[in-house]
């Protein structure tokens, strides 16, 4: 019997002092979607960033997502920079992929983001934005 699970993030991203599943800024809303896998098989986990207008998300800065600690996760990489983030509205959207190993039911993954968001005479630059995902199985079991 394979064990169903979801990746359900719980980003901590230290903005302004907010907290939730989604974080929420008068400028930024980062989040990302649950996503349902099977052990021993690969997910995806997409990261989107929604930028309040009039600002949108700056294509020409050196974005970058740094996984560090993945939580016995196996992605292909740790780093994904600029070429990653691609267009969404006026924010922007980043996947993950991973694979998880079989056995595991339950990790958290710690990642650092960093972006840029302007408007027409104004650019504001993020950095070091810590994101956590917690990865639970869905019957309730972990390890």
């Amino acid at each position: 019997m394979t064990r169903s699970l979801s990746v359900i993030v719980l980003c901590s991203v230290i903005l302004s002092g907010a907290c939730s599943k989604k974080t929420k800024h008068r400028l930024l809303h980062i989040s990302s979607p649950a996503v349902s896998v099977k052990t021993g098989t690969k997910g995806i986990q997409k990261i989107k960033i929604q930028v309040t207008a009039p600002y949108h998300f700056n294509t020409d800065f050196p974005s970058s997502l740094v996984i560090t600690d993945p939580g016995g996760l196996r992605f292909s990489k740790t780093v994904w920079g600029q070429k990653a983030f691609k267009k969404d509205g006026n924010g922007a959207q980043v996947d993950l992929p991973f694979g998880l190993p079989a056995g595991k039911t339950s990790t958290r993954v710690r990642a650092v983001l960093d972006c840029s968001i302007c408007r027409a005479n104004e650019c504001r630059v993020f950095k070091g934005l810590h994101l956590s995902f917690e990865v639970k199985s869905q019957d309730g079991s972990g390890k």
